[in-house]
């Protein structure tokens, strides 16, 4: 059935909270569980995407979910960022999953959704922050729902979880939001940076000379929402871009994790020219321009130019 206009003005207003409210509100804006349904088809489902992206990268760079985890899905919403990694080994190791989220409305869908994906996945919903001791802790999207004060706290009791993985849009000021994040972690020694990060050392975006810059990266849409009449609608009405997922991210894990190559990572988009692309790359000697010629490695362009989300590159000098 096709969703109807005032579905997509819903959202184009709900959307407005999210993008217009100060940080720290506390009255629940999810009215019924209509607006969560529509809110978890289209901008649930993109989060997803983006949650798709960071968990392929993760387990790539050595990321595991261990047996009879204990997963805090914190700020919850309608249950994305679990339902993205329930089919990473989650649904057969005896794991729990703890739903945290102040709307009683949300926890309701969130655990239905979880419990339909995963039947007999042991469920907990709570509207008080939980203790994060030893979980696996899912944050997806709760920057600029927190004060600042409420920000220190959460990212203070973080450094007794066993791994983090922590989804934000793609912006500037979420950017530096999750760079701070890295930085308070990483003080502790606790935690050894997965992705996106090759290194342990200091963000390179923290240097002056980057100010311009931020830590982003672009995840794949799914080729279907090119497809379908209500994506369509969807981009129309809340002027959405659809073939942009533009995505700030972390993951950190207390386990040891299997040592993995030091490449360069691409930051956000390359640059093309005739002949050679120039990419902003980051690595532990910190984060610059570094340039592509297209007769050097052929393959290689064309990755750079079709834009994967995690493109690695090899340090050896090309130009």
């Amino acid at each position: 059935m096709a969703t109807s206009r005032e579905t997509f003005q819903k959202l184009q207003a709900l959307r407005g909270v999210f993008l217009g409210e100060a940080a720290g509100r506390r009255d629940d804006y999810w009215a019924n569980e209509e607006i969560l349904e529509s809110y978890h088809l289209f901008f649930g489902a993109r989060i997803r995407m983006k949650w798709d992206a960071v968990l392929g990268d993760a387990l790539t760079r050595g990321f595991a979910v261990e047996k009879s985890a204990r997963v805090v899905d914190w700020g919850c919403g309608t249950g994305v960022a679990t339902l993205a990694l329930l089919p990473h080994r989650l649904k057969d190791l005896g794991a729990k999953c703890v739903l945290f989220d102040r709307s009683a409305a949300a926890l309701r869908y969130a655990a239905e959704r979880v419990a339909e994906a995963a039947p007999g996945i042991a469920i907990e919903t709570t509207s008080k922050a939980p203790d994060v001791t030893d979980a696996i802790v899912l944050l997806s999207h709760v920057v600029n729902e927190l004060s600042a004060d409420a920000l220190s706290a959460l990212v203070a009791s973080l450094a007794n979880a066993r791994a983090v993985i922590w989804v934000e849009p793609g912006t500037p000021a979420c950017s530096r939001a999750v760079i701070a994040v890295r930085e308070k972690l990483r003080s502790t020694q606790a935690f050894q940076i997965v992705a996106p990060c090759t290194h342990a050392e200091a963000c390179g975006m923290l240097a002056p000379s980057n100010a311009r810059h931020w830590c982003h990266f672009f995840g794949a849409p799914d080729p279907m929402v090119f497809r379908n009449a209500d994506w369509r609608k969807f981009s129309d009405t809340l002027k959405v871009d659809l073939r942009s997922l533009p995505t700030s991210y972390l993951v950190l894990q207390r386990a040891a994790v299997p040592p993995a190559p030091a490449p360069l990572r691409v930051v956000g988009r390359a640059r093309h020219s005739t002949g050679y692309t120039t990419v902003l790359g980051c690595a532990a000697s910190g984060v610059s321009d570094a340039k592509r010629l297209k007769k050097h490695d052929p393959k290689e362009w064309k990755r750079l130019r079709d834009g994967d989300f995690a493109e690695y590159l090899d340090l050896r000098p090309r130009l």
